[in-house]
């Protein structure tokens, strides 16, 4: 059984090939739009937590690794 998760996915446009570049489990979500790295390296995103009170954060998602930081 896959527990429910949220996804960011991006696509090449030249080749509409698309990758999953981080997934979160629930209860985390994530928040509004992506934001991309003037560079294309990196993209950043608001993710939320309900559990035991909403708490909200930002992290940066390494596009070429998928390791993120708070």
């Amino acid at each position: 059984m896959d527990f429910i998760a949220d996804s960011l996915v991006i696509g090449n446009l030249e080749s509409g090939e698309e990758r999953e570049l981080i997934r979160i489990q629930s209860p985390q979500r994530f928040q509004g739009s992506p934001a991309w790295s003037p560079d294309g390296t990196t993209v950043a995103m608001a993710t939320q937590n309900p559990a035991g009170g909403v708490r909200g954060w930002a992290i940066a998602v390494d596009v070429e690794t998928g390791e993120s930081t708070p």
